[in-house]
């Protein structure tokens, strides 16, 4: 035999050799890449005459591969041959090892026209059949659209897209809260797939998944998940876009989007947040607190994007609207003319609204403060200093440190020495900012109140280090004083 002819046969030979000790799952692969670009008929082909032999061989060999007949089974749809796709489920069954259903029904108790047809006679079987699909399949959510079998059923009329797509969104929620059960890491995943179906409490369960870092269980445990705000931002959005708004729980989703676009730093974006407030404030719903908090928020959007009028504007609006939530942006507005002239008459108006507590949002605190020092200073109102005394002692005991700051002079002048001792040393020691003048004005004061006995018994000491700390804070009279007891210690 010539060189080149043996040359030839071996090569045959060893390209011969090479199929018949194929790989584990080669005609299987095959068959899938034949499914996937649309040849059906060779995917068919295939699961026919080379698939068999391949699990065959594969349990002689105690090799253990995942087979699906499923792709048989879309095949047959797609070229609707209900015999082989009738044939495709029963060996699919066998391959799943399931002789029977979740009720004990044997499997399949179907014919090829009920397949073609999907008779309602069988409806419990058939609807079994499809969760299976749901199961195996498991496509996303974009190419759900594109299976034979989807497409065969919706074309039969039998069902739509949509509630196919809503049949699988339960049948993977379903699966999450069973394997939720035993704190299973494939809840996660069935959540993350019910949500992309459409599954509006799989969508909310895994957008604060993402956002807090952590899946909770029913138990009070939680499973660790990553942190990822932008999808759950998206999670967020999507609740936001599918629910029709008609309670407040499901308007919460809208005011989410937009506290994630106005707080979180890699995502800020001031016009997204703003229009997702104003979706708020325009929806039908009557959720007077989250609208609320929509008017307020929205409002400073426009101030940190550096547009006074339009922050003047939205919180007018909002105000005129019955929402005191705004009444101290508006006041401030009036008081400092941002967007608007200066008009004392009308910040006393906002602020005065604003003591009226209709719910947590109300700005009660820093308006009993910005009211009480229009009446100590007669602006905008007749001075009324006990009235004033009276506001800035309830904002003082609400915690507000520009009011215990206020406090304390008003005591300071009244030589009511003992609560302007117990105001500026609360005031000193806070560790909320506030101006540096304010801080050093109270250290001055218990500088003097040492130095002359007032209150306490006269303590040189203890008025030098007051005297120390508030030429700390950049008093220069503090820091001349300072330097003096210094040098003549």
């Amino acid at each position: 035999m010539p060189t080149i002819i043996r040359k030839i046969a071996i090569a045959l030979l060893l390209g011969l050799a090479g199929v018949l000790t194929a790989s584990a799952g080669q005609y299987y692969d095959l068959a899938l890449k034949a499914f996937d670009s649309g040849d059906y008929e060779r995917c068919i082909e295939l699961f026919e005459k080379k698939i068999p032999a391949e699990i065959k061989q594969e349990k002689k060999e105690r090799i253990f591969n995942n087979y699906s007949w499923w792709p048989y089974v879309e095949s047959a749809f797609a070229i609707k041959d209900f015999k082989r796709a009738y044939k495709g489920i029963n060996n699919h069954i066998k391959v799943i090892d399931q002789k029977k259903d979740w009720v004990g029904r044997p499997l399949v108790p179907l014919t090829p026209s009920d397949l073609e047809h999907w008779s309602l006679e069988k409806k419990e079987e058939l609807d079994y059949l499809l969760v299976i699909f749901f199961h195996e399949q498991r496509y996303d959510a974009d190419n759900f659209n594109n299976s034979p079998f989807i497409k065969h059923l919706a074309g039969i009329n039998r069902y739509t897209l949509n509630s196919l797509k809503a049949k699988a969104a339960e049948t993977y929620f379903n699966d999450a809260i069973e394997s939720l059960k035993y704190s299973s890491d494939f809840a996660f995943g069935d959540l993350i797939r019910a949500a992309d179906f459409g599954h509006m409490e799989a969508a909310e369960a895994v957008a604060k998944a993402y956002e807090t870092g952590k899946l909770k269980l029913s138990d009070g445990s939680s499973i660790a998940v990553v942190r990822d705000m932008a999808r759950s931002l998206g999670y967020w959005e999507k609740l936001a876009d599918a629910r029709a708004a008609r309670t407040d729980t499901e308007l919460y989703p809208l005011y989410k989007c937009a506290e994630i676009y106005l707080y979180n730093d890699t995502i800020r974006n001031l016009p997204k947040a703003i229009s997702y407030f104003d979706r708020v404030i325009l929806s039908e719903v009557n959720a007077p607190f989250l609208k609320s908090a929509a008017h307020r928020i929205r409002a400073q959007c426009y101030m940190e994007m550096g547009d006074t009028v339009a922050f003047f504007n939205k919180n007018r609006e909002a105000f005129e609207a019955g929402y005191n939530s705004v009444a101290h942006n508006l006041g401030n507005c009036y008081k400092n003319g941002w967007g608007t002239r200066i008009d004392f008459d009308k910040a006393f108006e906002a602020y005065s609204a604003g003591m009226e507590a209709q719910n947590v949002l109300s700005p009660v605190v820093p308006c009993q403060w910005e009211t009480g020092m229009l009446l100590r200073d007669g602006k905008g109102c007749d001075a009324d200093p006990e009235r004033a005394l009276e506001l800035f002692k309830a904002a003082s005991d609400a915690g507000m440190i520009f009011a215990q700051y206020t406090l304390a002079e008003e005591y300071y002048k009244r030589q009511q020495w003992g609560e302007a001792m117990k105001l500026c040393r609360t005031v000193a020691d806070r560790e909320e900012k506030i101006p540096n003048a304010a801080r050093a004005s109270v250290c001055k004061m218990m500088a003097r109140m040492y130095t002359h006995g007032r209150g306490v018994p006269a303590d040189e000491a203890q008025a030098r280090q007051w005297w120390d700390r508030a030429a700390s804070y950049g008093d220069d009279d503090a820091g001349i004083i300072s330097r003096w007891l210094g040098q003549n210690q």
